[in-house]
């Protein structure tokens, strides 16, 4: 009978922590109202904190991910895959190769051409076709 219980728990906890969407797994949960992001890697899946993500570079079907305070990992994710399970209203994708958390600009540059400047020191462009949508999501969801 306690193995039943058991068996149960376990499953309603991994119902919390795992969805599984299209055959896609997808690994987010809430923790302390601190939003989190499971990435598998090579022996279990490592959680990161969704705020501590500066930004995301894309690299074929690979992803870049780049935090604060924190050494860069590798995904098996392309941006697209990246951004669906982030689901974050503070992540935007200015270029193709890049999605930005916009709480970790530190500049917007407008002079020779359109770039940020990230929380790491970083300068990502602004694609011209993303720039008035840029400025039009920073307007409504910063400033």
């Amino acid at each position: 009978m306690i193995n039943a219980v058991d068996k149960v728990k376990k499953h309603q906890l991994k119902s919390l922590f795992f969805e599984n969407k299209s055959n896609k797994r997808r690994y987010d949960y809430d923790f302390l109202n601190k939003r989190k992001v499971g990435f598998s890697i090579n022996d279990g899946i490592v959680y990161y904190s969704i705020q501590d993500i500066i930004y995301a570079k894309a690299e074929t079907s690979y992803s870049h991910v780049f935090f604060a305070g924190q050494k860069p990992i590798m995904i098996s994710k392309n941006l697209s895959e990246l951004e669906e399970m982030i689901k974050d209203n503070s992540f935007f994708r200015i270029h193709r190769s890049h999605l930005i958390n916009v709480r970790h600009i530190i500049k917007y540059h407008t002079r020779d051409s359109n770039f940020v400047e990230m929380s790491d020191g970083t300068h990502i462009e602004v694609s011209r076709r993303k720039k008035e949508d840029f400025l039009e999501f920073l307007a409504q969801n910063i400033l």
